[in-house]
C-alpha cells in the first residue's frame, strides 16, 4: 500500500435558511483531508463539529450521500466535485449548510498490472500500481484457487 502526505482543508462556506419563520443558523466547522496527490481513486475523509443534538447529512456531488459527523467517501473519477454538508435538528430541518469543492486528478488511463512476489515455495499475487476508475477489487486465481487470501504454496 502506497502512503502519502495528507492534506487538510475547509468546507465551510455559507448558511442556507428556508422560510420565514426559520430559527437561526448553526454555525458548524467542517474540514476534509485526502492524500495530497490528489489522483483517483481518492479517498478524503469529512469532519464536522456539531452539537450533540444535531446530525450531519452529506452529498458528495458524485451522486452519492452519507451521514455522520465524521465520514469518508472515494472519488473514483477525476473531475471537480462539490461537496454539501447539511446540519439537521432533531426534526430534519436543515439549520445550516457547509459548501466546498474537491479536485479529483487524473492517474491516467485505466490499466491493470499484475505484481508477482515469489518467496521460498509460495507465491503472492497483487494489483498495485493498477487504475481501476469503478468500486472493483480485482481477483486473482492460481491453479483454481484463489490468491486474494494470501500466500500461496507452490
Amino acid at each position: 500500500m502506497r502512503t502519502g502526505r495528507w492534506m487538510r482543508g475547509g468546507l465551510l462556506a455559507g448558511v442556507a435558511m428556508l422560510g420565514a419563520c426559520a430559527a437561526q443558523p448553526v454555525a458548524f466547522p467542517v474540514n476534509f483531508s485526502m492524500n495530497e496527490t490528489r489522483r483517483a481513486p481518492l479517498t478524503v475523509s469529512f469532519r464536522a463539529q456539531a452539537p450533540a443534538e444535531h446530525r450531519v447529512v452529506w452529498t458528495f456531488g458524485d451522486g452519492q450521500e452519507g451521514q455522520g459527523k465524521n465520514t469518508s467517501h472515494t472519488y473514483y473519477r477525476p473531475g471537480t466535485y462539490t461537496v454539501r454538508a447539511h446540519l439537521q435538528d432533531s426534526r430534519g430541518r436543515v439549520r445550516s449548510t457547509a459548501t466546498g469543492q474537491v479536485k479529483v486528478e487524473s492517474s491516467g488511463p485505466e490499466r491493470a498490472e499484475l505484481v508477482v512476489l515469489l518467496g521460498q515455495r509460495e507465491v503472492r499475487l497483487s494489483a498495485a500500481g493498477s487504475v481501476v476508475y469503478r468500486p472493483a477489487t480485482p481477483r486473482f486465481s492460481l491453479d483454481g484457487r484463489a490468491a486474494d487470501a494470501g500466500p500461496l504454496p507452490v
